[in-house]
């Protein structure tokens, strides 16, 4: 009996640890800022170095962007630039801030959104027809 509970426990403990690996990620994003704000880059790395695929969009796209400024300001551009291509992956329509690094606007506008195929056919004719009301 104590061996069934004990491989029970074990097996419930090992299948729920991706869980917890990609709860812990998440709750790193604070911590991880910080740190880089504080220029511990090498921190910021460890602490978001998991799996994000089960990671929420936005949570994805704030880990991703903490990870290539870090990996920007040290001097890691290749890893950079893999982080880089994974967030407008994640995120498409993602658009820089005024206020980030210019090494991270410089990566950023090195990309360029292109779409595969594109058909389409715009017709018709379009004749408005007001009308004026009158509120009271």
């Amino acid at each position: 009996m104590k061996k069934l509970v004990y491989t029970l426990t074990v097996g419930l403990i090992f299948s729920s640890g991706h869980w917890l690996l990609a709860q812990d990620c998440s709750n790193n994003i604070e911590d991880a800022s910080r740190a880089y704000y504080n220029g511990r880059f090498e921190e910021v790395i460890s602490l978001l170095n998991c799996d994000l695929a089960d990671i929420d969009k936005e949570s994805k796209t704030d880990i991703l962007e903490l990870l290539v400024k870090s990996y920007l300001l040290l001097d890691n551009n290749k890893e950079a630039d893999l982080y880089m291509a994974d967030l407008l992956r994640n995120n498409p329509l993602y658009k820089p801030r005024a206020s980030d690094i210019l090494l991270y606007r410089e990566l950023y506008s090195s990309y360029e959104l292109e779409n595969p195929w594109n058909f389409g056919l715009v017709t018709g004719v379009n004749i408005p027809q007001f009308e004026i009301m009158r509120y009271q």
